[in-house]
């Protein structure tokens, strides 16, 4: 499915709330960017603290042809809002699903194996299964969630899987 990844503050989720993507991740940056996560070292920390903005669109399927329009339309959404075009305002979204992303999951071992294919936004509820660790310990969502980016092929060390908890619209982000 489509969805935007962003940094959690109120500059940010003004205009992610008009870019027309019905799903929306907060997390992403602060856990892997900001706090010396996964990506600390990629050289975007100074802009991340910035009041610069920075999204990551994902548009659908590359053969999905709705693909194109989807990425067309959020630019022309983004540039009409910031008035950089003289197209009106899109208004804010009110149908989304803000998810925060809060833990990854690295794959230990080669033997480490999920309990099922998991795609993107696959819904968990506390205590499912989600896989099995090399020594047979079981892997459980320690909460209500949703499991991101599975890989099933992941190597020992990198990432397996996040999960993230739906966050209830109005929750204030973080300041600016």
């Amino acid at each position: 499915p489509m969805f935007l990844m962003y940094r959690d503050d109120a500059h940010h989720t003004a205009v992610a709330l008009r870019l027309g993507v019905k799903h929306l991740m907060v997390g992403v940056h602060e856990a892997t960017i900001l706090d010396g996560g996964v990506c600390s070292n990629a050289g975007l920390d100074p802009g991340e603290k910035s009041v610069k903005y920075g999204f990551t669109l994902e548009c659908g399927q590359h053969e999905d042809p709705e693909s194109p329009e989807v990425g067309y339309r959020a630019i022309l959404n983004a540039l009409a809002f910031l008035g950089i075009t003289a197209s009106p305002a899109p208004e804010p979204a009110s149908d989304y699903e803000l998810l925060s992303m809060y833990d990854v999951h690295d794959r230990a071992h080669a033997d480490d194996s999920f309990s099922r294919a998991w795609a993107s936004f696959d819904k968990l509820t506390k205590g499912d299964h989600i896989g099995t660790r090399h020594d047979g310990t079981k892997v459980l969502a320690e909460e209500d969630g949703y499991i991101l980016f599975p890989d099933a092929k992941a190597l020992p060390g990198n990432e397996w899987f996040y999960v993230a908890r739906a966050r209830p619209h109005g929750e204030p982000a973080s300041p600016m």
